[in-house]
């Protein structure tokens, strides 16, 4: 975006700081020309109106942001997070229409800038006001860990990390995928869990499974990714706190 753009944005979060429409305003405009923390409520291989559906994921009910089905008395829905997943949207909307207003004018002031303001207050205004909403129900949402402790147990999320130990063991990843593809099929057939074959059996498919396969656990799988973004207790403890100082701070 051209210099003279972005002068023009800085001044408009400077009237909206000293409007008091938004706190702190210029530290939310990377959020706001990126709407990053909306989106991302969006762009999961499951989304959290899908996690919050789910009983087995161990999810309790959000008392005060549920409503009843108007068919199935047992059945709560999870509006909060379906209005928040609807916003995604309307901000996608609000992007492509500065994008294609802001494209390609000379490097001056433009009567066509006007056109942004809007959108522009709409996102602010909705970015907030879906931040505060969706704060609201994850602090009332409630976990039961041995419902999703168990539920994980059940599938076979740790096919990936059995094609990993294979690779430190020498195969060549492509082989190792096959080994355990066919491994995911025999299980499912007859039944079981990875836990519950014996060697012998790990080592029809591959002479260089061995006893320490065993030790290839769901808690051993999480610790193993530890670096920036992974599922290393740690790194889930920096993510936290760097999106709580985030959040304390800007908004």
């Amino acid at each position: 975006m051209p210099r003279s753009h972005l002068i023009a944005y800085f001044d408009t979060l400077k009237y909206l700081a000293k409007g008091g429409r938004i706190g702190k305003a210029q530290g939310l405009l990377g959020a706001m020309l990126s709407v990053k923390p909306i989106l991302n409520v969006k762009d999961g291989e499951m989304s959290p109106v899908t996690r919050l559906r789910s009983r087995a994921a161990g999810m309790d009910y959000l008392c005060n942001f549920v409503t009843g089905s108007s068919i199935m008395p047992q059945k709560k829905n999870p509006d909060v997070a379906e209005l928040v997943r609807g916003k995604t949207g309307r901000i996608y909307g609000r992007l492509l229409a500065l994008l294609t207003t802001m494209k390609a004018l000379p490097l001056a002031y433009n009567r066509d800038m006007q056109e942004d303001k809007e959108g522009f207050f709409d996102t602010v205004d909705t970015l907030l006001s879906t931040l505060e909403v969706f704060s609201g129900m994850l602090a009332t949402l409630q976990v039961k860990a041995e419902n999703t402790e168990q539920a994980v147990k059940q599938g076979y999320i740790l096919a990936t990390d059995l094609a990993d130990y294979l690779v430190k063991k020498g195969e060549a990843f492509r082989t190792a995928h096959d080994i355990v593809a066919r491994l995911v099929s025999h299980v499912m057939k007859k039944g079981k869990l990875f836990n519950e074959l014996s060697l012998a059996e790990y080592k029809d498919f591959s002479p260089l499974f061995g006893e320490d396969v065993y030790s290839i656990t769901v808690e051993s799988s999480l610790a193993s990714r530890d670096v920036t973004g992974g599922t290393a207790p740690k790194q889930v403890e920096r993510a936290l706190a760097a999106a709580k100082k985030i959040s304390s701070t800007h908004l």
